[in-house]
């Protein structure tokens, strides 16, 4: 019996089965990928995801620059700032941060406003500079600021004298923004506003007067010193001597003065029992 030669594949017909091999081996393979490993199978289109919303962050960024380039944008919290913006809804950091943005003096001078009108200051104070303040002031004044938590935490009082005009009352406010920024409540009252409201028994006034950290007290030896709300005075003074609470107070009366007359000498004298501090200015009134 005759034996046929073995048939040899060509070439074609070679990878023609390599092909259907592969194809049968990948038919064999399951899709889904292992537990834990889900995230594979998306990988490429959270990358390309990824690299969409980075174009798109890229883009906002250059429409927020042009927006903080000539007024600040719409979303921007001006005196409140704290260097970041919620732009387009995203909150970014803002570009203009700092010293360097151009609408940072007109943000300082809203948080002042905001801050002494808070505190109780007019609006006609609400805007102090040193260069308003006496000369002779400005020397003791940035030495009290310049150790202000020890001076607010030990009860220094303080009597600020001097005439009219000579920048008391920025000094007041100048106190006041230094301890609401070091986080300290503040209070300002003049003091004929206040003992018409001690007078009157409005409610809330006497308490808050006597508890709050820092107590303002301006153009003290005006005010009407009628018996009731006298007597409510010297005890308010009292309690804040007795649990260490400091007061600043302006005056344009002397200490000789104060000291002199019945009716504040027992304020007077508790306000000068150390630590305390007396600035007084010679100075005349600026308003000239």
């Amino acid at each position: 019996m005759a034996v046929e030669p073995e048939h040899e594949p060509t070439p074609e017909e070679l990878a023609a089965q390599a092909k259907a091999d592969l194809e049968a081996r990948a038919a064999l393979v399951d899709p889904t990928p292992p537990p834990g490993q889900e995230w594979k199978a998306d990988l490429p289109r959270a990358q390309a995801m990824i690299a969409e919303r980075q174009a798109e962050a890229r883009a906002r960024n250059l429409r927020f620059l042009e927006a903080c380039a000539e007024t600040p944008p719409e979303n921007c919290p001006g005196n409140l700032c704290a260097g970041r913006v919620d732009f387009e809804g995203a909150l970014l950091d803002c570009p203009l941060d700092g010293a360097a943005c151009p609408f940072s003096a007109a943000r300082q001078r809203a948080k002042a406003e905001r801050v002494l009108a808070g505190v109780g200051f007019g609006a006609r104070y609400q805007h102090p500079e040193t260069e308003r303040v006496a000369e002779d002031l400005r020397g003791p004044l940035q030495a009290y600021l310049g150790d202000l938590t020890r001076h607010l935490e030990q009860g220094t009082n303080v009597i600020c004298c001097g005439g009219v005009g000579t920048g008391k009352t920025s000094v007041l406010a100048l106190v006041a923004l230094a301890a609401v920024a070091a986080g300290y409540q503040v209070a300002y009252w003049h003091c004929l506003g206040l003992f018409g409201a001690l007078h009157r028994q409005e409610p809330g006034v006497y308490s808050a007067a006597v508890s709050v950290p820092l107590l303002l007290l301006d153009d003290f030896g005006t005010q009407y010193a009628a018996e009731w709300s006298m007597s409510w005075f010297d005890n308010l003074v009292e309690e804040r001597y007795s649990d260490q609470r400091p007061v600043w107070v302006a005056t344009n009366a002397t200490l000789k003065d104060l000291s002199a007359n019945p009716l504040w000498s027992r304020a007077v004298d508790r306000w000068r029992d150390p630590p305390s501090l007396t600035l007084v200015t010679t100075a005349t009134s600026q308003r000239r």
